[in-house]
Formats: structure tokens, C-alpha cells, sequence
């Protein structure tokens, strides 16, 4: 089934990730949904969202939707996982 907002939501959450260096939920709650409503809704301060990262240097996001946000970070890493890249703790 196709969801959009899920689609948009793990776009978002990518987005964030890779912009902050930083998995989505370590932005503070109410950092993360003033920064939301100023960006227009670019920022999600919400599980599910993770840099890329190799050998040190973020290269890029990847953000994962429509689960629960336990389930949107266990599919997170394992992507992670999949290209060898850095599994940063949680």
C-alpha cells in the first residue's frame, strides 16, 4: 500500500539526519519542532531517521516511515547494516 505521508516523513527524516550529523531522536523534542515549524517541516525530531556514515565523514541520511518508531529504526540500521556503513549508537 502506498503511503505518502510515510514517503514524505522518511524523506524528511533522512534529510535531517544527514543535515545534523545525528540520529533524528537525539535533536531535543522541542528544538526539533521549533526547528520544524521555522523550516517549514524539513526537520523531524523523530525515531526512524540516521546519518550515513563511513570511516568517520557523514555522506548522507536515510530515514525510514510508517512503522512504529522502534520498528522505523530497527529498518534504519539494518539498511545501514546492508552497505557496510556505521552504526552509530543509540
Amino acid at each position: 500500500m502506498l503511503r505518502p505521508l510515510a514517503q514524505e516523513s522518511a524523506s524528511v527524516k533522512a534529510m535531517t539526519a544527514a543535515s545534523h550529523r545525528m540520529p533524528t531522536h537525539k535533536i531535543p523534542y522541542d528544538v526539533g519542532m521549533a526547528l520544524s515549524v521555522t523550516t517549514q517541516g524539513k526537520v523531524m525530531p523523530l525515531r526512524g531517521g540516521l546519518p550515513i556514515v563511513f570511516d568517520g565523514y557523514s555522506v548522507g541520511g536515510i530515514g525510514c516511515g510508517s512503522g512504529t518508531s522502534e520498528q522505523d529504526e530497527i529498518f534504519a540500521r539494518a539498511a545501514l547494516a546492508a552497505v557496510d556503513a556505521e552504526n552509530l549508537p543509540e
